[in-house]
């Protein structure tokens, strides 16, 4: 397993502080609306690459003094994904947690896992975007 590259941890850097920013001043129908469109009819993004996307997003969510978790790193994943023409899925999905409700956000392209896939068959899935 190889760490990932600086190209690729500035990339997830400039996507994670966008998602972040963007979550905390607007709705989630403007952050939304706000992704790139895919730019070229592409297909998923490779296991390898998306492995390399999963670890720069973890090792950032360890240092950042901001939160990164599942819903920004979701939305940020998004953005990579389509900005390269890439497939992208956002999953959300719940579970009950004794008394309580646990939200979770996922994302693959096409079949490939991407981010916050590792425990999704814990979660129901509610709703996806874009709806199928």
């Amino acid at each position: 397993m190889t760490r990932p590259g600086p190209k690729i941890l500035t990339e997830t850097l400039l996507a994670l502080t966008w998602a972040t920013a963007r979550l905390r001043l607007q709705s989630f129908e403007s952050v939304m609306a706000a992704l790139p469109v895919r730019s070229t009819p592409g297909g998923a993004i490779a296991s390898d690459d998306a492995a390399q996307l999963s670890r720069a997003f973890k090792a950032w969510d360890r240092r950042l003094p901001f939160r990164t978790k599942c819903f920004e790193q979701g939305l940020a994943a998004m953005a990579i994904l389509r900005r390269r023409g890439h497939e992208a899925t956002l999953h959300y999905g719940a579970r009950g947690a004794g008394d309580a409700l646990e939200a979770h956000v996922w994302v693959t392209s096409g079949d490939v896992p991407v981010v916050g896939c590792e425990n999704t068959s814990e979660f129901r899935e509610l709703a996806r975007y874009p709806a199928e």
